[in-house]
């Protein structure tokens, strides 16, 4: 197949080689992409970049690689064990795997990233399409059954496509960070994939949405979508106590999202968009209890993602 990535003799994005397809198993099927989306991770991923994201380089994905995360297109071919699933179904794939079995998924309540005791390692080890297997910036991609759910119909191939990561980023984040019925949600940062799902998310659950955004523009958008109230980012603080405050930015809010957070509260981190590395005095840590929760911390909470 041909797939467009990175390899050791050129440089991320040049790719266009002709290689072997990856491994069908006897519980996965393989789709042949009609769209893949170009995520954040695509860029901190795909190869030994330097220079997009910040002047931070990231940790380099194993070579050859393709990215792409998320995906909807044609069942090619389905492993022997496959039931309910035939060529030539239209899906879109779960970017977020793991290696565990089906029945270890099972009798942790269909968690697929469950941790072992307090902060102990993943039981189940998370893999994201794209990351730690090969993704749909190819002619073919291969994941398990239990990964692909049937096309909406009315929903365009590239809707399809730009809906999986930062959709169920947020539905994570949320549900980890229990999020009630009446609460009040922070949204740090509007305007990304994952902080509009998370205010359309935390709406459709009964929550009251403040945002923060730079762009007045953003702002304006948000309460059209429901918010109840746009705080500039640029503030030295925000003017809201939240139950939950969605944070993905990183090291230029940390602080000021510790602060907004009422005494109790919850605080869901999936990224950094603005560094890898950040501190933090916590002055606000001793009135408010935190917990974090999110894609990335939740599956390893002793390293910031």
């Amino acid at each position: 197949m041909r797939r467009v990535g990175s390899s050791t003799s050129r440089p991320a994005g040049t790719g266009g080689e002709v290689i072997d397809p990856p491994t069908l198993g006897e519980d996965d099927v393989a789709v042949r992409p009609v769209a893949s989306a170009l995520n954040h991770m695509d860029l901190s991923r795909t190869g030994k970049r330097c220079a997009l994201l910040n002047g931070v380089p990231g940790p380099p994905s194993p070579c050859p690689t393709s990215p792409g995360a998320d995906i909807a297109g044609v069942v090619d071919s389905v492993g022997v064990g496959v039931d309910g699933i035939t060529a030539g179904d239209e899906v879109v794939v779960d970017p977020s795997t793991t290696v565990c079995p089906r029945e270890a998924i099972a009798t942790r309540g269909g968690d697929r990233w469950a941790h072992g005791p307090g902060d102990g390692p993943t039981v189940c080890p998370p893999e994201i399409v794209g990351e730690h297997r090969w993704g749909g910036h190819g002619e073919l991609v291969v994941v398990p059954a239990r990964n692909v759910v049937a096309r909406p119909h009315g929903r365009s191939w590239a809707e399809c496509a730009a809906y999986p990561t930062a959709w169920v980023t947020a539905w994570r984040m949320l549900r980890r960070a229990r999020l009630a019925p009446g609460e009040r949600v922070l949204v740090v940062g509007i305007g990304g994939g994952v902080s509009v799902a998370a205010l359309a998310i935390a709406r459709h659950l009964g929550a009251e949405v403040h945002i923060t955004s730079r762009d007045l523009a953003k702002g304006e958008r948000a309460l059209a979508l429901g918010a109840v109230a746009a705080h500039d980012s640029g503030a030295e603080r925000w003017d809201v106590e939240a139950d939950v405050v969605v944070e993905s930015v990183g090291p230029a809010t940390w602080d000021k999202s510790v602060a907004a957070l009422r005494r109790g509260g919850r605080l869901a981190v999936c990224g950094g968009t603005s560094g890898r590395r950040w501190s933090s005095t916590c002055r606000s840590c001793s009135s408010a209890s935190t917990r974090s929760s999110g894609r990335r911390w939740a599956a390893a909470r002793s390293s910031p993602p």
